[in-house]
């Protein structure tokens, strides 16, 4: 079912998702219906399995050459500017019509992406870069600079972004770990593992992960020279990608302990087990001789524009609580004061007019989830007020972390 959401693919697509008419259609990450089907006369969703993808055919999938725009990020004050690399649509749309296979398994998303709207179960905007993604990578920016992090590095570090699409929170923390100025012994001793999530599997393979290599390639290739601030955010840039390229991403990423998974399909607890189902133990690489040590495990949950719709807000809350829960449970993680081993930020609009959804909502559907329980807070942490409507980004945390 198409919604009469549309949008053009010209210029900078940075989209505003209020308009979003029906109140069905769930943006990439949200775990939407697959399809519909009829049961003894009576419509059931059916919902594709969670799934890890494999990071090396990923990979080995990239076309030769991305044709790509910048994005530039900042804290809040406006300092200590940076770029990240955006995937241009129609270098998405292209390898979509290209690659026969691709084109066989991903018709009726090419198909969405022709008519330029959100198709329901089809195409749900997860190549697209949202408003309240931005608000959260600045966000991002300005409480972590890659703080999130303990000063002996014996830690391993958990990044989930939950309806992930481009990534732009998880690549102003990526970011951060990129250029961040630890001690290479520290570096080597933590581990820091991004999961990133969308419920289409073609929305990983062609913004996410293109978006993660093309953020690397402008960090640590350095091609567009000058101050950030200054950078045309329109101008179209070309990456040539070879496996010299590529053998140098996995292994910058691998001497920085930065680890990537990437999990499609819809919510589920098979997905929360993807997400944090196997922790390492403290014995697991440790070299003979040597005395194992207690790492100490902090999870991050990122989550932009995936409460927009009254059908999506059970399931993503439940996805929600189960991953905290299980970050709980695996415990090891050092308190101190405003430094919270395990949260989750939610960035979104306080009303979706004409959808339905918003933190009203989530906030009791919250309620209802952890069914009377004190287990979580919700703390407001950003608000922004322009000329649409205004926008809020809130931090969950386990009651016992808040001391406030």
């Amino acid at each position: 079912m198409a919604s009469g959401f549309t949008f053009g693919f010209g210029g900078d697509d940075l989209e505003d998702i209020e308009d979003a008419s029906d109140a069905g259609q769930q943006q990439g990450s949200n775990g939407a219906a697959q399809k519909q089907v009829d049961e003894g006369g009576k419509s059931e969703p059916v919902y594709q399995e969670a799934e890890e993808l494999n990071i090396d055919e990923m990979l080995s999938s990239l076309p030769s050459q991305m044709e790509f725009n910048t994005q530039l990020v900042h804290d809040s004050t406006g300092e200590r500017p940076f770029l990240i690399g955006r995937r241009q649509l129609i270098d998405i749309r292209i390898q979509l019509m290209a690659e026969q296979d691709m084109l066989d398994e991903h018709e009726d998303l090419l198909f969405g992406l022709q008519k330029e709207d959100i198709t329901h179960a089809v195409y749900e905007g997860g190549f697209k870069t949202w408003e309240c993604a931005m608000d959260l990578a600045t966000l991002l920016a300005t409480e972590y600079d890659g703080r999130f992090t303990l000063a002996d590095g014996e830690e391993t570090i958990n990044i989930i972004e939950l309806g992930a699409g481009t990534g732009m929170p998880s690549l102003s923390l990526f970011y951060s770990y990129l250029t961040g100025q630890a001690n290479p012994d520290v570096a080597k001793r933590r581990k820091v593992h991004f999961v990133l999530a969308d419920y289409n599997v073609a929305v990983l393979k062609l913004a996410t992960l293109p978006n993660i290599l093309l953020t690397w390639y402008i960090t640590r290739r350095n091609p567009l020279k000058g101050n950030p601030l200054l950078a045309d955010r329109n101008a179209v840039h070309l990456m040539e990608i070879d496996q010299a390229l590529l053998e140098d991403f996995r292994r910058d990423l691998s001497e920085r302990g930065i680890t990537l998974s990437f999990i499609s399909g819809a919510w589920s607890p098979k997905f929360v087990d993807s997400c944090l189902g196997q922790q390492s133990t403290p014995e697991e690489g440790v070299a003979a001789g040597e005395q194992p040590t207690a790492r100490e495990r902090r999870t991050m949950i990122l989550a932009s524009e995936t409460i927009y719709s009254p059908s999506s807000l059970l399931p993503f809350t439940e996805t929600l609580i189960s991953l905290l829960r299980r970050a709980v449970s695996n415990g090891g993680a050092r308190y101190s004061e405003h430094d919270y081993p395990i949260l989750a930020y939610i960035s979104a609009k306080k009303v979706y007019f004409g959808v339905g959804g918003g933190v009203t909502e989530f906030l009791m559907t919250l309620r209802n989830v952890l069914g009377g329980r004190d287990e979580f807070k919700a703390l407001p942490t950003s608000e922004v007020h322009d000329a649409g409507v205004g926008r809020t980004i809130l931090r969950i945390v386990p009651k016992e972390f808040d001391r406030r």
